[in-house]
């Protein structure tokens, strides 16, 4: 008979999104308030944690204090022209300069004690209370958008050779009625192994080929990737087949009545999950092949 033939490679992995934010302070610092909690919803520009100012309002106020007297010298200086020359003011200028920038650097590391979302987003994960110190670089909280979601897959080391960009793949999830699967496809393969207690698997990103608004990050799927296919394949049962050495044989009927056969050589290519096995040579459509003594 002709069939479509599948090989595939059953393996389980995650929903992720691609678009995961680390948000951190550029300073170290005690965290004096953090406003979002894991699965809050948020939306651009928002104010996330602010950690606490110190000594900051102080010497923001004592410079904008010395910018002002200087300022004012710099007034009085030119309302006595006589008494100051043009260098002295000039000088006095780039004080002032000197003053305003002192106060723009204040400004800017008082920015840096507050963070804001950059997008959109859904808090994943918060990784400090009020009250604790947070070091300089170190994710405070991060989001993800759960838009364009993806399939994260550790393929074993003896199924990556298997694995090749754009293969299709069929998706069921926990989550979804057991007969629903969604379908996508091998967008990336990534070089770098990573090895989990002592097998060594190689991650893969699958792309859906819709987008699912069930779907949510940290979701669990169990995937069928099919890395071979077959249309319309001639193909026999696995245990219709007989193997002598390199050479395989099938039993064809060539009498039901008195039960007899014949033997001819094949050559398979691929074979099928569900025990059938494609035959590139040796047989025609319509031969009868005897599986343990019976035609099929």
């Amino acid at each position: 008979e002709r069939k479509n033939l599948a090989q595939t490679v059953s393996v389980s992995g995650e929903v992720i999104s691609p678009n995961n934010i680390k948000l951190a302070f550029q300073t170290t610092g005690r965290l004096e308030n953090i406003f979002v909690d894991v699965g809050d919803k948020i939306t651009k520009d928002q104010l996330i944690a602010q950690i606490e100012l110190g000594k900051l309002p102080q010497e923001i106020a004592q410079a904008n204090a010395d910018l002002k007297a200087q300022k004012e010298l710099l007034e009085n200086m030119k309302n006595k022209r006589d008494t100051y020359t043009r260098e002295q003011r000039d000088s006095q200028r780039a004080v002032i300069k000197k003053y305003e920038a002192v106060i723009a650097e204040v400004n800017q590391q008082i920015d840096e004690t507050k963070i804001y979302s950059p997008v959109d987003a859904i808090v994943g994960k918060r990784n400090f209370n009020a009250g604790e110190t947070v070091i300089a670089g170190t994710a405070v909280a991060e989001l993800f958008q759960e838009t364009d979601l993806e399939i994260s897959v550790n393929i074993p080391e003896s199924d990556i050779v298997k694995i090749k960009l754009d293969q299709r793949a069929d998706l069921t999830l926990d989550a979804l009625p057991a007969d629903e699967k969604l379908s996508a496809r091998v967008f990336e393969i990534e070089p770098a192994s990573t090895v989990i207690q002592d097998v060594v698997y190689y991650k893969i990103k699958l792309k859906l080929d819709a987008q699912d608004e069930r779907l949510k990050n940290g979701m669990s799927a169990d995937i069928d990737i099919r890395s071979a296919e077959k249309e319309n394949a001639l193909v026999v049962p696995q245990r219709a087949i007989k193997i002598e050495g390199t050479e395989k044989f099938v039993e064809v009927l060539k009498d039901a009545k008195n039960n007899i056969t014949e033997r001819k050589k094949i050559i398979t290519g691929l074979e099928g999950d569900e025990g059938s096995v494609e035959v590139k040579s040796g047989l025609e459509e319509g031969d009868e092949v005897v599986t343990f003594a019976k035609a099929v």
